[in-house]
């Protein structure tokens, strides 16, 4: 039997429902690397449910998600599942293999600054070779926030806390 790498579902009007259950069946899918859903107005349940299927699915690589009805909150979904820097476990769960993501006038939502960590968080992934690796530039990246981050927390000052995190993702 073949494996499927690539599915797309391009203006077939999926809806929400068939966007979860799309989203529960590629949770451990170990072949799938490509989605295209564009134009099947899944709206934000179906992308919250596709990020949550993201930070669990590491073949995937690509997926396009251009016109479906996305609020702020769908979209920032999405944007966590790839780059979640609330904290470093979170950081540590996002997904670190999917290489593009499509929205539709994604600046229009985000602004620039979240779209620049989107886009270096999936360059990160592309040009690493290990999950350690991409997380390891995700930090490196924003070391700034995630040092305040730290020291907000209070359990360690935030420079410790951050040589902690790096001295267990060491490439």
């Amino acid at each position: 039997m073949p494996m499927i790498t690539k599915l797309v579902f391009r203006g077939c009007s999926l809806g929400p429902p068939t966007a979860i259950s799309l989203a529960e069946n590629i949770t451990g899918n170990k072949t799938l690397e490509h989605i295209d859903l564009s134009g099947n107005a899944i709206g934000d349940d179906g992308a919250t449910a596709l990020a949550t299927a993201l930070r669990k699915n590491n073949v995937l690589k690509e997926l396009i998600l251009d016109n479906n009805e996305l609020s702020v909150s769908g979209q920032s979904a999405l944007r966590n599942s790839i780059y979640d820097d609330s904290s470093f476990d979170a950081l540590e769960d996002s997904n670190h293999t999917i290489q593009t993501f499509f929205f539709f006038t994604p600046r229009s939502v985000f602004g620039k600054a979240v779209m620049n960590d989107c886009f270096h968080s999936l360059a990160a992934n592309l040009r690493s070779r290990s999950k350690k690796e991409a997380i390891t530039k995700k930090i490196q990246r924003h070391m700034p926030h995630l040092l305040e981050l730290g020291e907000e927390v209070g359990k360690k000052d935030g420079a410790d806390q951050l040589n902690d995190q790096l001295g267990l993702l060491k490439i």
